[in-house]
């Protein structure tokens, strides 16, 4: 062996590919070399300061509105249940006063009740045509005025023309005078209001004028025919 292969040694070391460079050293062209592993990674694009505040900005103003809306939906629950207690009062103060009205009406006809009944005692007791009928005259006038302080009005047609409105025709009758055509000429069952509203239509009887033909003439095609033959 040489001398100079005594003073130096031959190393053993890994051949290199020719191209071969450490990952992460800057290379010849420019740019640092992926690290092995990495070569398929793309790095995430960042993203600007001003886009990061706009979408915070958004995000706050997305849940102010969020807690604005349960807050609107909160008093809309709360205005719901208010009003159904509400109707539902209203509708009991209704149905009481409606008990009441009702009541004082028919307390009113007991004093009628209690006159009749000693009308009845009396004919019973010492029939006398004549009391017996003042007791019911009087019976009858206390039970209108009653009425009439509750609204009751009773529906004048005798002898006006006939209005099919608040009246119904039960008969129609004949008349001679055309001055009752259409009128009525009698009264077979009263009609009434209550509180200016219809309560019950008159029943009536209802007059209708007809011409006569004079005497003596007859049909001309009954005459033509006559003459015919």
């Amino acid at each position: 062996m040489s001398k100079g292969s005594q003073d130096y040694p031959a190393q053993k070391s890994d051949p290199a590919p020719a191209n071969s460079q450490p990952a992460g050293e800057i290379s010849e062209v420019g740019g640092v070399a992926p690290a092995p592993g990495n070569a398929d990674r793309s790095p995430s694009p960042a993203i600007p300061p001003a886009a990061a505040q706009q979408i915070q900005h958004l995000r706050k103003r997305l849940e102010e509105k969020d807690a604005q809306i349960a807050q609107v939906m909160d008093a809309y629950r709360k205005l719901k249940k208010d009003s159904e207690k509400t109707r539902q009062r209203l509708e009991q103060n209704q149905q009481r006063v409606f008990a009441k009205s009702k009541t004082d009406f028919i307390s009113r006809f007991i004093d009628v009740l209690d006159n009749i009944d000693r009308a009845i005692t009396a004919v019973e007791n010492n029939f006398d045509s004549d009391s017996v009928l003042q007791g019911i005259i009087l019976l009858r006038s206390r039970l209108v005025q009653l009425l009439r302080e509750e609204g009751l009005e009773k529906i004048f047609v005798e002898g006006q023309p006939f209005d099919p409105t608040h009246s119904e025709a039960a008969v129609i009758e004949p008349v001679d005078s055309q001055a009752e055509d259409n009128f009525v000429l009698r009264e077979l069952q009263r009609g009434y209001k209550m509180k200016g509203a219809l309560l019950r239509p008159a029943r009536v009887v209802v007059g209708r004028f007809q011409k006569s033909q004079p005497e003596g003439s007859a049909d001309p095609s009954a005459n033509g025919e006559s003459e015919g033959s």
